[in-house]
C-alpha cells in the first residue's frame, strides 16, 4: 500500500465502530504526519479522533511535497 492509499485506507477506517489499527499502521502514519512518537509494531489500538487528526496532518504534509516551487530567474 502506497503512502496515498494507507491515508485514505485510515481515513475510512477510523470512523468504523473499532477503528482498530496495528502499530506499523500506526507508526506509518504518525511518519506520514510529521510526528516522532512511536508505538511498538505488535500494537492494536482502536482509534477514531486521533487517527483523524494524523490523517488531516499527513495530507497537509503530502500537499505541500507536491506544490511546486517557484524558480525565480
Amino acid at each position: 500500500m502506497n503512502d496515498n492509499d494507507l491515508i485514505g485506507y485510515c481515513d475510512i477506517h477510523c470512523e468504523t465502530p473499532r477503528a482498530l489499527f496495528n502499530g506499523k499502521q500506526i507508526n506509518r502514519m504518525l511518519e506520514l504526519a510529521g510526528e516522532t512518537q512511536r508505538v511498538p509494531p505488535d500494537t492494536w489500538l482502536s482509534l477514531h479522533e486521533d487517527m483523524k487528526v494524523l490523517v488531516k496532518r499527513a495530507r497537509a504534509r503530502a500537499r505541500a511535497r507536491q506544490t511546486p516551487r517557484l524558480k525565480l530567474v
